[in-house]
């Protein structure tokens, strides 16, 4: 399986990340991870706006005990 995986988590805001993710196939996006690095956390706020997005299937959700992982698919 080839996987491309591209500077995303590098945009400044939710909105530009979630623009982004959505010019690819297959979106992972994680729930917000605690640590002491500078940054907004916005792994939430993603999943939401993924959630809500109609052009969006999720595929898979598996959840650890500190990080909620989802998996969609773009283009259902």
């Amino acid at each position: 399986m080839n996987l491309v995986v591209r500077g995303e988590m590098f945009h400044r805001t939710a909105a530009a990340i979630a623009d982004a993710f959505l010019q690819s196939d297959i979106l992972v996006v994680s729930s917000s991870i605690q640590h002491t690095l500078v940054g907004r956390r916005v792994g939430e706020e993603l999943i939401a706006r993924m959630d809500a997005d109609k052009g969006v299937c999720l595929l898979d959700s598996m959840s650890f005990p500190d990080v909620t992982l989802r998996v969609y698919r773009r283009s259902c």
